[in-house]
């Protein structure tokens, strides 16, 4: 539009092939050619550098959740708005650190009366579980020793035979704690003896 409509000469300062400066005049004529050219709404309003960056920044809110953004672009234009451009602080993401294996699991079923075992303690110390605020009552530790007791047999004592019962030996036909009886054999029935032969 200034070369269609301007109709005034203007002046210039140039430096000649001899060192010298001087002003020339020039005119719309001294401009002509073909020229390409962009318009921007708005372009006339001066917009400071935190404009730009809230106007940018809201942009990127918009499209965040749409999978277009390239997060690299997005990065290098923010570094520029900060003033940060081209010092090489921007780099490709690393990868992520491969995810640790899953810890072993053993599964124990345990009773109240485990807890006396300084071994179940130790367990479950080692997974956690702390029992040194809660010592052992005295009647489960009792319940306890009684227990084994019922189990343990006295050193050198052999082991108690099974009691006899009138019951058991009238339905087998042997004392009890006594081995196993073999099946009584049928008998054969007995032959009449022969007759007599005549004289």
């Amino acid at each position: 539009m200034i070369q269609q409509f301007w109709d005034a000469a203007d002046y210039i300062e140039i430096v000649g092939q001899d060192g010298m400066q001087k002003l020339m005049a020039y005119n719309a004529a001294h401009l002509a050619g073909r020229y390409a050219f962009d318009a921007q709404p708005d372009s006339q309003l001066t917009i400071d550098n935190a404009s730009k960056m809230k106007h940018f920044e809201d942009f990127v809110n918009f499209l965040a959740k749409s999978g277009w953004l390239n997060l690299g672009a997005v990065g290098q234009e923010w570094a520029n708005l900060m003033g940060y451009g081209g010092k090489g602080f921007l780099q490709q993401p690393q990868p992520p650190p491969p995810p640790e294996p899953p810890p072993v699991g053993v599964n124990v079923a345990l009773k109240a009366e485990d807890l006396v075992y300084p071994e179940v303690r130790l367990l479950l110390k080692s997974r956690g579980v702390d029992l040194t605020m809660i010592p052992p009552d005295p009647a489960l530790l009792n319940r306890a020793a009684a227990e084994a007791a019922k189990h343990a047999a006295p050193d050198g004592a052999m082991p108690e035979a099974d009691k006899m019962s009138k019951h058991k030996g009238d339905e087998t036909g042997q004392q009890g704690g006594a081995p196993p009886m073999a099946p009584a054999q049928p008998q054969a029935a007995a032959m009449p003896p022969p007759p007599a032969r005549p004289q």
